[in-house]
């Protein structure tokens, strides 16, 4: 078994340094969290176990170069070749980022220099996560055996009824607008005991947010935070212009004034956007937005600096490498 790993390692790697070498584009990697190891697969499904994490920091230290957003921001501005390179970006503020930021400095025995996006509502929120961790936590592991949403009614007796139920109210509040999501979401809140959601995030703590001190240490460690919206709205198509004026504007000015940085990026939550979305981004002084889009960051892509893609990491290294490969 360990000759198997080491020959599926080695020729991972071949295959990763024959791609550098004829074809190195940057890379702009798409994390959320790091866990010790991954216990709650469903609840977990954005997370990174830490031994995986460290299989791709290895991988990235012999290969690629990990630049800094300032790097990247400078180098669309003067058209700059950026071979070779990755950025490291890591979505909603978790407080498990400051883990991920320990293991990074560990294995490449330097300040890695990482990019954090952040809700700025949800920072410092003890009790609570982004709405969309909150709704995952309630209707999978809440106790309740009967949910009502919209007129109809689920059964909550098994995961797989959960399950259901969980997809189908996700699906249908990331279409709403965020009075309406946020009215839905609070009916559901209200079927539950008055303390369920907090105990739950006292018992998954790897969904805790970060502090406004913890961001502070971190961009003394290298990091830069920026706006990942206000309250993690999904920018469809049925927000009006207030809420995403907000969600763009009135977060970079709370994260300005807490971290004392200018915020000059923004990630799409759930990676959706709109023209209106990527007007106020223009005309609010942000200088560059990443999507979801799978794909590397070469230089035609500068054009379109409001649509940056970014690579979502499989955990398996193998996996990982692949993903890569097929971006380019």
């Amino acid at each position: 078994m360990l000759h198997e790993l080491k020959t599926s390692i080695k020729n991972a790697g071949e295959t990763f340094n024959y791609l550098v070498k004829n074809n190195g584009e940057c890379l702009v990697l798409n994390y959320h969290g790091v866990v010790e190891s991954i216990t709650s697969p469903r609840l977990e499904r954005n997370f990174h176990g830490a031994s995986a994490f460290i299989s791709h920091l290895k991988f990235l230290k012999k290969y690629k170069k990990v630049i800094s957003l300032d790097e990247l921001m400078q180098a669309i501005d003067t058209r700059q070749s950026l071979k070779n390179c990755v950025v490291l970006t890591f979505d909603d503020g978790y407080r498990n980022n400051i883990y991920a930021k320990e293991l990074a400095d560990r294995t490449f025995k330097t300040q890695v220099p990482i990019t954090i996006f952040v809700s700025a509502n949800c920072v410092d929120s003890e009790r609570r996560s982004i709405w969309t961790v909150n709704l995952s936590l309630l209707l999978l592991r809440g106790g309740i055996s009967q949910l009502e949403f919209g007129g109809k009614f689920f059964s909550m007796n098994t995961e797989s009824e959960r399950n259901v139920a969980f997809n189908s109210v996700r699906n249908d509040l990331k279409q709403k607008d965020g009075i309406a999501r946020q009215q839905l979401l609070d009916s559901i809140i209200e079927q539950y005991d008055s303390n369920e959601l907090e105990m739950l995030v006292d018992k998954y703590p790897q969904f805790k947010m970060m502090n406004w001190d913890e961001c502070r240490q971190l961009i003394s460690g290298g990091c830069n935070i920026e706006s990942h919206g206000l309250e993690h709205e999904v920018q469809n198509s049925e927000q009006t212009r207030e809420i995403l004026t907000d969600e763009i504007i009135k977060s970079k000015e709370i994260i300005s004034q807490n971290t004392g940085k200018e915020v000059l990026s923004f990630s799409y939550p759930n990676g959706n956007f709109s023209e209106m979305s990527i007007g106020i981004l223009k005309n609010s002084g942000y200088k560059i937005a990443f999507t979801t889009r799978s794909g590397v960051l070469s230089e035609r892509a500068y054009d379109e600096p409001y649509l940056i893609p970014r690579i979502q990491p499989a955990s398996k290294l193998s996996s990982f490498i692949r993903g890569i490969v097929e971006a380019q």
